[in-house]
Formats: C-alpha cells, structure tokens, sequence
C-alpha cells in the first residue's frame, strides 16, 4: 500500500505509547482561496505507527470555492459517499496518497451569483490504518500536513469539475482503538474438573461420556462469534481408535471407539476457537488436554489341529511339525508364543512306547510300541484330548485356557513281523590272523529259524573283504568268522543281514580290530665298488634299493630303521663303510697303501636291515644278511708332500726372515721336485717377489713386500715331482703399514700487480700413505703483507694469494702440508709491483644527511671530500651517478671545489616525504693519475624530513562555501572566491590541520568528496568547522577518507558526519546532529541549552548527548551509549546492545534490537526494552516500564560512569552544570 512508502523514508519516529487517544486542535485553514487545510499531523504519525487496527475522522467546515470554469452552474450538491484521498506533506518527502472515505453534507443549493462559490460545506473524512513497521517510533512532528480535495470530473464529491475546499476550521479529530478480543471459554464438567483422564479396558466398543465439557463459549458477553471446536491425538496414537475421540460443541459429549485388541495411552488436545482475532492483544484461542488409557486384557487362545494320524507297531518315533496351529487371541498377544503349553491325554496309553505331545510350536511327536501285544487284534485306535494355554493371565477377565479337541491315532500290526538277531560283541585279532568263531542267535514270528538266511557287509573291505566273513552254526544258534587280509591293520564295521522267507530283514553290526604284528624288513645292494688308495671320501648315493619295512602299515618305520656295516679290511679304510637310512653308502680309502706292489686288495662287506618294529607277537625287526666287495688298488704315481709353513709378519717395505719347510715323494729324489708361488694379493706381494732356497729335502722362502705396500696376502707353495703330481701349502704374510711424509711438487716464483690477488694457483700434494682429504696444507707469508687462502680438490690443491690493500714489494711464501704425523714445507717469493688506485669521496663529517621535503633549489644539502692513497692525487671533478630508479641525479646537483665536492637540492619539487622518504645518492669522484685518471665511487643515504602546515580560513559572508582540493593542493572557496590555496610545491598530504572558522550568519558549508584523497597524498587528520551563530548547516557526509569536528554554534543548525569517527556540537537552539558512520560523538548543547535537538547517530558505536531542552535520540546501529539530559525526550537505542539514561524530564525510551541497559531517570517516564535480553530501570516519578522480562536496577546511573565532562568540553564555549 502507498502508506509504506511514507513510512520507510519518514525522518522520525513517535513512541506508541505517548500517542494520544483523542487530540482537539483549533488549527484554523488558510485564507480564502488558499488550497489546502491544516491537519496535526503528530496524531496521523502516531496512529499509522501504533500497532492498532482503528480509525480516526476529521470534520471541516467551510465553503465551496470554483477555481476553474466560472459562471452559473446547475444542479445541486449530493449528499453522496465517495471513495477520496488524503495527502500527507512530510518535510521534503513529498506528498503521500492515503485512501479514505469522504463524506459531503449540507448542499442543497447554489450561491446568490447562481455558482456554488461560498456555499457552506460539511466534509467528514474517515480513514483507517494498519502499522507496518511497528517498533520504529516516532520521536518527534514538525511542519503541516495537507488534505485537499479538487474536483476534476463532474461529480466528484457532487461537485461540478473545477471546484475544491476553501477556507475552514477542522473542528475535532478523534482516534479509537478497537477492543481487544476476548478468549474463549473452554471448562471440564463438574465431574471431571479434578481428574478429566479416561480409562477403559481393551475391545471394549463405542464410549459416550456426558456433561465431559460444561462450558464452551466465545466468552464475549456482547457479541456472537463463530466458534471452532476440534480434539486430535498424536498421530503415532491414530492407531488405537476405530472412532476417535470428539466433543459435541453444543453439549459437551465425549465420544470415542477403541480399535479392537488395541491397549495404551494417549493425550487429547481439544481447541476451541473464536473468529475475533488476535489484534491488539486479543486472545482467540482456549485449549484443555486429558489422557485416555485402554488397558489390555488376554484374549482366549484357540488352535487347529491336523488330520488323524495312523502308524504300525515298531515303526520309529513319529513326527508332525504343522500339527497344531495357534491362535493367541490378539496381534499384541504374540510375546505369549514363548509361554504357552499344550496338555496331551489319550485313553490308550498301552499303544505307545513314548505317549503323544505336542510342542509350543504345535509339533506332534510319538513312538508306537515295537511289538503289539495281540497282532490278531489290530488295528486299535487312541482318542487323543488337547487343550492350550498362552498364560497370559486372568486380569480384567482374561482368558487364558482354550477349548478342548480331541483326535485318533491308529496303531496297526504289520504284515510281516521283521526278523529278529542278537547282539554281536566286537572282536579284535593280530595282523594275518582269522578271529575266533563268534555265537549269535536269529529268530522270525513267521519264518523257521532253519529258514532264515545271513549275508555281510564290510565297511574297509582292504582290510576285510567281504568274502573273508564266514557264517557257520544251524537253526537258531549261528557263527561268524573273520579273516583279515594279509599284511593289514585297521578297524572296520561288519554289517550282518538276517532275511525272513517274506524278504523282511534286520541287521546287526559289530566292529572287529586287527593289531599290527611287525614284519621282516628286506633290501637290495647295488654293485661291488672299486677305489684307489689316497681317493677323496667316496659316496654312492642309490647303493641300497628296494627297501621294504616289511608291510604297507609299517611306513613309519623308515625314519627309525638303521644298517649295520662289517668288513673284513677294516686295515684298507681311513673311514670305514657306512649306509645311511636312505641307502647311501660313505666310505673313505686310506691315503697310501702300507704295501702297494701287493695290490689290489679286496674287502668283504655284510650289511644287516633293522627297522626296530619290535618282535611282539612274533615280529620279526632284523633281515638277511647281504654282502659285496669293495676293491682298493694302489696309485700309479704317488704325489709329493710338503711341509707346513707358518705364517709370517713384517713391516711395510721390509723382507720376511728366511722361512725353512721339507719336501719329499715316493717316486721322484727331493733334488728333482720344483717349487713355485702365487700371491692372493698380488698388489701387496707380485709372485717374483716370493723366492725360495736350500736343497734336496730342505727348502727356505723369503717374501719381500711392493714398495709403500700394507695389508695380508695368502701366499701358495706348490712342490711338483717328475710326474708332474702336485701338492699345495698355504701362509699368510701380514705387512704393517709405516709412515711416509707428504712432499709438495715444485712451486715457482710468481709475480702480481699491486691490490692484484693471484686465484686458484695449482699445486699438488704426494703421499703415499694417506688419502687426499686426510692432509692438511697451511700457508702464510714471511712479512704478513699477503693473506694465503688453501682449496683443495682430491690431490690437486689451489692457492689464493692475496695481497695487502696498496702494498709494493716482495713477501715469501710459505706452505706445509701434514699427515698428522710428519709434515714438509715449500716456499717461494710473490713480488707486487706498483699500480695506480682509484680514489674515493668521504663525507664531511659524520652526521646524519637529511634535507627538508620543503626545501628550494641550490639548498646545500652535505658535503664530500677527496681521498687517494696515491700521494700527489687529486681531484679532477665529482658527478652524481645515474639512477633510474629514483631520479636522485634530477633531484640534486654537486659542484666541485678543489678536493671537496658540493651536494645541493636541483629540483626541489621532487622533494616529498609521503612518496619518498630517503634517497640513495651515489658520488663518483676522478683523480688526477696519467694518462688517464681513475674514478672511485661511494654511496650516501639523503633522509628527506616531513613538513607539516596548519591551515586556518575565514570565511567573509553567508555565501555557500566548499572545501576540496584541485591537484593535490587545498582549495577553499565562498562561491566563486578563492579563500585560501597551498602553494604550488605544497603536497595535500603536507597538511597537518585545516580550521574553518565561519561567521555569525547563516553559513553553508559543504566538505567536497575531492578531499578523499588516497595513497600517499591522503589527508587523514581531522577537518575542525566552527559555524558561529546563525542557522548553519555544515555537510561533511561525503567525507569517507578524514573526520570532521562541526560545530554550529548558536542558533538552528543543521550538522552531517562522515564515514569516520566524527565530533557534532549543536550548541545552543533548535539542531539537528546527523553522525553518518563511524563512532561519532554527538553534543547537543550544553546544560544551558534549552534547544530541542534531534540527534541521529547512524551506523557506529556513537555517544548521543542531548543536554538542556526537549530532544530526540536515535542511537542507530551499533552499540551506542545515549544521554537524554533534562527536558522531555524522547530515546531511541536502535540495534545493538544500547546503554540509556534519560536523567531530568518525561522521557520516552525504546531499546531497540540488541541487549540494552535503560535507565529513565527522574520524573515520569517510558521506559521499553524491545528485542534482546535488557535491562530496565524507570527512575524517579510515575512510570511506564514495559518489557517481557523486566530487572529493578538500583544506581542505573553507575552505568553511565563515561567522562560526560570530557566529552562536553569536545564543544568551544560550553557550561558544564
């Protein structure tokens, strides 16, 4: 609707509970002709913003006014009610439609000059509002409201076109509330007041309860509303109702069903609602709950039994698993499946071996005798009786027991009585031995013993074929025999079968053991063997085959069976025969015959088996025995021998000592054999250096090491007779390690120019003991005028000479190389010969360098002398090196006088200490060597000072004025008139302060947005405005980047902040203060003051001080801290967590969104604390204090413990009272 338009921009807010109910004005209209009526536009703001569905009229009285057309008109003025507007004139806002209903009486004929001009007119208005926007409150109304009514097509309010109201008198405006609506009455009867809950027992049907509710009314005693009674239980409790519950509205009457077999509790919420709304605070709703409980009672269990059952005598145990079904008595009776039992009787308990039962599950189970006493008689019947019990219980008249039923079980004689067999016990016999023969009896009610025939079954026939079972006896009394198969054990089940002439059957089984009895083991030797005398151990590993334990059964024995060996020339074996368990067969010949022309000789070898099986029971653990040969022939050539040789020791670079060994051979003269070496560390010890000595028998060997050589080496003595037969001997030669000292390779004379170091100069470093890395090379010089620096890398070394800065003339060198144990030096001489050096500018003096960002050119800013350590030099000019970066060479200039060179500023308006704040400055001086001079540079450090300038403007006269900046640089100017400009080299940034001072007229001032400066030429200090007196208004909202302190002085001001943290002094009269964002800091006036000031805070945590007179606060976002001071005000926190105190005055307080602290102070006050968890307090006088949740604070004031005198004196020329 158009109203909310009005209300979102409406600049104030009006606590609803200050709002008038009824408000009389004498406001008179205009003068004749003027187009509009006043209305009091406070009443139309409060009554918008109330949270009141009403209305509110307006009656005028005056006379009809033809604005357009003129001349007599026709016709008369009808009495009609139409459909008008109202136009609401809110400050600069604009007009506002509203819709309404117009009324116009008192009509009936034209005026004297035949028009309706001056005709008197009676015009009510009448129109009614609904708050949008409840909970911003109007603090305060100023300016007129307008309603005007023009006619602009005939008819209009019964006027002809052309016409509106003219001059008149609004005689009373009235506004009444509707009526909040009343809650309906919802009350139990008189017998269930105290105790409303239900109970009932299960499958108990329709309920009616009368006179449950006594009292179900609207509860308006003048008016009829429509009335809504409805009753619900939880939707997870639906279930146990066929019919839910319901109350009859016009009596009262409770009915309801319960399900069948369904038992609980459930809660019953009934509503009774009116049709009168809640507006206002109206209530139009009455609830009352109560229980219904449904308890459970056991249903009488039932089951149907299966059909009648016939059996045979003899047969095995029967079973029926669906005999019986069961029916509990209720689905919520299936727990009792558990616990029920079924009782089984039947009138011929002598036709069974077990009696029937029948399970919980309704499984049928019996056993028929095995024999009918009286076949002839057959078949006889049992009459079975059944009865079930759930032992659910009796309670609430359960039932427990069901009915009885009864059904037949036949039990008939077979057609051939089975043959019968007795019991044949087990047996056990030895490995290959028959059992004895074993009794047994059969027998047959209709088949002759002599008759009856028997066969056999065998479970392991390996071990017991079936034809091994053999039958004997006649008639009755039989045998059976048992005969295993050879060489078996085990056990196995022999089934016996009795067969009657009608092909009946019966078996008998028994189990027969047979033990193992241990069998001769047997084996076959392989060939006769043949060797030679000295042969290496001899094996032969398939020598014995074919070994047999002696039975299948006897597997195990083969890790236990063992041979024994003899022979009949232990004297021919330096390791006599032997035969492992698997048959190999070891054996070692002797290494020289004692008599080889008698050879060969031939040994006789018997061998035994044993498997160690044991001999109980006749077993047999030892076999035949075997024999073979082994033949040994003695050797063609016998080889040669040598003697031990020990091992040796000595050191590096030393021969052994002379070693002596023997030599001999049975076929070759010692002076024939030949000797010969080889070394395994042919490094440490070359063969050739293995020589030998003596003669004949007697042999010596001497080892003389590699030169520089250490560590082991085995060395191998072979002898070698005439038959080329060889033999080896071994020792090993260990040679110590001496020390050798490192030596250098020869280093020649150098030469170098002066300040000239000589890099990387190769030299190489010899030992023969150590590792490169291991030796430590050291230099220095005989005179300390050169520094000598060592690099090595593996074995090649480097050197660094450096020499002294601006030394000429000779030094020797000196370098020592070291193992760590010996060392050896070399040394050379290094001549210097003169050069010419570069010379180097010093500053003169030791200050630090800085110079003004305001400085002019040719202001000198340091000085640099000469210096060369050249004597005679001198300086023969200085430049100031170029810099690309910084421009320093454009920025200063330096001139030369004699040896000192002069650094002045060359274009100072690069010069600026908030882009740069320190230069580097780099000096090159030339000397005055030939033929051409050296030049030398150093760098200085030019600290750039900041500068800062106060700025003060007078403005002259009323003229609006605006302050920004043009270039960086401050302007201010009163309309087209330049007040005041920095300078052209002054930066905006250079600005430490501007003051405004205005006059005592009305001024307008404006902060334009070229002020937000950014980067380093930013301003952000704080811009000062005092107005002085007059109707001010100072406007810094577009400040973003500074703050503001605005002062307005006397009079009506107008005050706006920025977006930073601003100051606003209202001083004395009418001011309106607007902080904008930011924390701002908002004065009123003073103590003094008797202004009625409106002070907006905006967005920020702000601190709101209205001093003297009637104010309005509006704290804004943030958490704001608000003073009302004395005079009537009216407070508002808005969001965040506010702290309030109206001290002095009727104060009207609201807290707004956010947590808030209130304090109303003195007199009569309104004190609400709105959203969040406050805290009020009214104060002193008669008060309003409205809240969900209220908290009596004593010394609210304590929590206004800010500095109020410190903030006040942020104001010029303020009263603290």
């Amino acid at each position: 609707m158009v109203i909310k338009t009005w209300l979102t921009n409406l600049p104030y807010r009006l606590n609803r509970r200050s709002c008038v109910r009824k408000l009389k004005s004498g406001l008179s209209g205009h003068s004749a002709g003027a187009a509009e009526i006043l209305e009091p536009r406070a009443l139309l703001a409060a009554v918008v913003l109330a949270d009141f569905n009403g209305s509110y009229e307006g009656t005028y009285t005056g006379s009809i006014v033809q604005t357009v057309g003129g001349g007599a008109v026709d016709g008369t003025f009808h009495s009609d009610i139409l459909n008008g507007v109202m136009s609401v004139d809110v400050d600069d806002i604009g007009a506002v439609d509203q819709p309404g209903t117009i009324n116009a009486t008192g009509v009936s004929s034209v005026g004297s000059d035949g028009s309706l001009n001056g005709v008197d007119v009676k015009v009510t208005y009448t129109g009614k509002f609904t708050a949008v926007k409840p909970g911003n409150d109007v603090t305060s109304v100023s300016g007129n409201g307008t309603w005007k009514a023009v006619t602009t097509v005939a008819g209009q309010f019964g006027l002809p076109k052309g016409f509106q109201l003219a001059s008149g008198t609004w005689t009373t405006i009235s506004y009444t509330p509707p009526e909040p609506n009343i809650a309906p009455v919802l009350e139990f009867g008189d017998d269930f007041v105290d105790d409303p809950d239900q109970t009932v027992s299960e499958d108990s049907g329709a309920q009616t309860v009368p006179g449950f509710f006594s009292t179900i009314d609207d509860g308006e005693p003048d008016l009829t509303q429509t009335l809504t009674l409805t009753a619900s239980v939880p939707a997870a409790d639906a279930a146990l109702f066929l019919v839910p519950p319901t109350i009859n509205k016009d009596t009262g009457v409770l009915t309801y069903t319960p399900k069948g077999d369904a038992f609980g509790t459930t809660t019953v919420t009934v509503t009774l609602k009116d049709n009168g709304g809640t507006s206002n605070g109206g209530v139009d709703t009455a609830v009352q709950t109560f229980d219904i409980t449904i308890t459970s009672v056991n249903d009488k269990p039932s089951f149907t039994m299966g059909a009648n059952q016939t059996a045979k005598e003899g047969e095995p145990a029967k079973t029926v698993t669906t005999f019986a079904t069961v029916n509990n008595g209720a689905a919520n009776e299936a727990a009792q499946t558990a616990t029920r039992t079924f009782t089984v009787t039947n009138n011929r308990n002598d036709l069974f071996a077990v009696q029937p039962t029948i399970s919980p599950a309704g499984v049928l189970t019996y056993t028929p005798l095995p024999e009918l006493l009286d076949s002839t008689a057959s078949p006889f019947v049992a009459t079975v009786s059944v009865t079930l019990n759930d032992h659910g219980g009796t309670d609430n008249s359960g039932v427990e027991l069901s009915d009885t039923k009864t059904f037949t079980i036949t039990i008939g004689a077979l057609a051939n009585k089975l043959p019968t067999i007795a019991l044949i016990d087990d047996v056990a016999t030895d490995e290959d031995t028959p059992t004895n023969d074993v009794s047994f009896t059969v027998g047959d009610r209709e088949t002759s013993p002599a008759s009856l025939t028997l066969s056999a079954k065998s479970s392991n026939t390996t071990l017991v074929p079936v034809a091994n079972v053999v039958f004997g006896g006649t008639g009755a009394n039989r045998t059976v025999k048992v005969t295993p198969a050879a060489n078996q054990i085990g056990t196995a089940v022999i089934t016996v079968t009795v067969k009657d002439a009608n092909s009946g059957t019966k078996d008998e089984i028994f189990t027969i053991t047979v033990n193992p009895v241990n069998d001769k083991p047997s084996f076959t030797v392989g060939a006769n063997q043949t060797a030679k005398e000295g042969d290496p151990a001899k094996t032969v590993t398939t020598f014995v085959t074919a070994i047999n334990n002696g039975a299948p059964s006897e597997g195990d024995q083969t890790a236990t069976r063992t041979f024994t060996v003899t022979n009949n020339r232990n004297d021919l074996f330096a390791v006599q025969p032997t035969i492992s368990p698997a048959g190999v067969l070891t054996y070692t010949p002797l290494p020289e015959l004692l008599d080889s022309t008698a050879s060969p000789f031939v040994a006789t070898v018997s061998v035994t088996l044993n498997d160690h099986g044991g001999t109980d029971k006749g077993g047999v653990e030892v076999s035949d025995t075997k024999t073979f040969t082994i033949t040994i022939g003695a050797l063609a050539n016998k080889l040669p021998t040598i003697a031990l040789i020990d091992d040796v020791d000595t050191d590096e670079d030393t021969p052994t000592d002379v070693l002596t060994f023997t030599v001999g051979d049975r076929e070759t003269a010692p002076a024939a054999l030949i000797l010969s070496a080889k070394s395994s560390n042919a490094a440490l010890v070359p063969a050739v250096n293995v020589v030998f000595g003596g003669t004949g028998a007697d042999r010596t060997v001497q080892v003389t090491p590699a030169a520089n050589q250490f560590g082991t080496a085995v060395i191998t003595v072979t002898v070698t007779d005439g038959s080329k037969g060889t033999k080896d001997e071994t020792f090993t030669i260990t040679v110590n390690p001496v020390n050798d000292a490192p030596t250098f390779a020869n280093i020649a004379n150098m030469t170098t120019k002066e300040d000239t170091p000589l890099a990387k100069l190769a030299h190489t470093v010899v030992d023969v003991d150590d590792l490169p890395a291991d030796l430590v090379v050291t230099g220095s010089s005989t005179n300390g005028h050169v520094q000598v620096q060592v690099v090595f890398v593996g074995a090649t070394r480097t050197i660094n000479l450096i020499p002294e800065a601006n030394f000429v003339g000779t030094d020797t060198i000196n370098l020592t190389v070291s193992d760590g144990e010996a060392q050896s030096t070399k040394s050379f001489t290094l001549t210097m010969t003169s050069v010419n050096d570069a010379p180097s500018p010093v500053q003169d003096g030791s200050d630090a360098i800085s110079v003004a960002e305001n400085a002019v050119n040719t202001t000198e800013v340091f000085r640099v002398n000469f210096t060369d350590v050249d004597a005679g030099d001198h300086a023969t000019a200085f430049t100031i090196k170029a810099d690309t970066v910084n421009l320093t060479d454009k920025i200063f200039s330096i001139t030369r006088n004699g040896d000192v060179g002069i650094i002045k500023v060359l274009d100072a308006t690069k010069l600026d200490f908030e882009k740069t704040k320190s230069y580097s400055v780099t000096v090159v001086a030339t000397d005055s060597a030939t033929p051409k001079g050296l030049t030398g540079e150093r760098t200085f450090t030019v600290n750039v000072t900041d500068v800062e300038t106060d700025v003060t403007v007078n403005l002259t006269d009323g003229t609006a004025a605006t302050i920004g900046s043009a270039a960086n640089r401050l302007e201010v100017k009163q309309g087209t008139t330049l007040l005041a400009i920095t300078p052209a080299n002054f930066q905006y940034n250079d600005l430490n302060s501007l003051t405004i001072n205005g006059t005592d007229g009305a001024d307008n001032i404006k902060l334009l947005s070229s002020m937000n400066t950014t980067g380093v030429n930013a301003f952000l200090g704080t811009v000062k405005v005092l107005a002085g007196g007059g109707a001010d208004t100072v406007d810094a909202r577009l400040a973003t980047k500074f703050s503001a302190h605005l002062d307005g002085g006397a009079a009506n001001d107008k005050l706006y902040g920025g977006a930073k943290n601003d100051t606003l002094c209202g001083d004395d009269g009418d001011d309106l203060l607007s902080g904008g964002s930011g924390n701002d800091t908002l004065i009123g006036g003073d103590t003094l003051d008797t202004g009625n000031d409106t002070l907006l805070g905006g967005t920020g945590d702000d601190v709101l001080l209205g001093m003297g007179g009637n104010d309005s606060l509006d704290g804004g976002a943030g958490n704001d801290t608000i003073l009302g001071g004395s005079g009537n005000d009216t407070i508002l926190g808005g969001t965040g967590a506010d702290k309030v105190l109206g001290e002095a005055g009727d104060d009207s307080i609201k807290g707004g969104a956010g947590d808030d602290t209130l304090d109303g102070g003195g007199d009569n006050d309104t004190v609400k604390g709105e959203g969040g968890t406050d805290s009020l307090n009214g104060g002193a006088g008669t008060n309003s204090v409205i809240d969900p949740v209220e908290t009596d604070i004593n010394q609210m004031d304590a929590l206004f413990e800010f500095a109020i005198d410190d903030i006040l004196a942020l104001c010029d020329d303020v009263v603290v009272d």
